[in-house]
């Protein structure tokens, strides 16, 4: 037999399983995103918005409030059928790689991953928009009457719920949260004042709020800007042993 006639044979019967093989990953693949396609609009049919955010406010830690306020807006869904935790992701830029190197926890993360915020010259797309309005309103009824409100109030006006979420989240973990803290602490550290040795000439300190706040501290005692806390601690033991001293002679 001629060799040119084995050689189209063999190329026919590579082609017929290249053919079979695609076919059948075409197949799998099609059945696997119907039935991707079954649950979620299984999940559509079954969802009902709940009327409010229901959630307690725990102000000591308020990292706390705020996953329990992005766990809870799963709970909605947006115009598009979205769960409306979307409208707060860290940033709105548009990911060079939508999706990750491996797959989704469940189908709402990857929607959710998927939702558009803004359009390619990074502007706010209609269905965000919306979907951003109805987070004010969830938000705004859950803070109205809290002292939280002074924080997100000014973006009642452009119904602005992204920024009102973030704003306050700033207010009460962000920078100007650790400068309040910090101020507080400044304020509370110039109010002692070193009161002198007392108790039968046992050194001790005495913690006072005066007017004068810390200029009755002798200088080996100031600490703000100068003195660590070991640094302190070792004043403090040769004070101590000076008095000690004193008393003997």
């Amino acid at each position: 037999e001629h060799p040119t006639g084995n050689c189209m044979r063999y190329l026919a019967f590579n082609r017929l399983m290249f053919q079979l093989l695609l076919l059948a990953i075409l197949t799998i693949g099609f059945a696997v995103l119907t039935d991707e396609l079954e649950i979620y609009r299984y999940h559509e049919e079954q969802w009902a918005d709940p009327s409010s955010l229901d959630i307690e406010i725990t102000r000591n830690d308020w990292n706390k409030t705020f996953r329990t306020i992005k766990a809870s807006l799963t709970n909605f869904k947006g115009v598009h059928g979205c769960p409306l935790s979307y409208t707060i992701p860290a940033t709105t830029a548009i990911p060079a790689d939508p999706d990750p190197s491996t797959d989704y926890a469940s189908i709402e993360d990857k929607i959710i991953a998927h939702a558009p915020i803004v359009n390619t010259q990074g502007d706010f797309v209609a269905t965000f928009r919306t979907d951003n309005t109805t987070l004010w309103k969830l938000l705004s009824a859950l803070f109205k009457d809290t002292v939280d409100w002074t924080d997100i109030k000014h973006c009642a006006q452009t119904k602005d719920g992204r920024t009102a979420f973030l704003d306050l989240k700033s207010a009460r973990l962000g920078a100007q949260y650790t400068n309040n803290v910090s101020a507080k602490i400044e304020r509370r550290w110039l109010a002692l004042s070193y009161a002198g040795p007392k108790s039968n000439w046992k050194f001790t300190i005495t913690p006072a709020t005066t007017s004068n706040a810390s200029s009755s501290l002798p200088s080996s005692m100031i600490t703000k800007n100068l003195m660590s806390e070991p640094e302190f601690a070792s004043s403090l033991i040769r004070l101590s042993l000076e008095s000690s001293t004193q008393l003997l002679t």
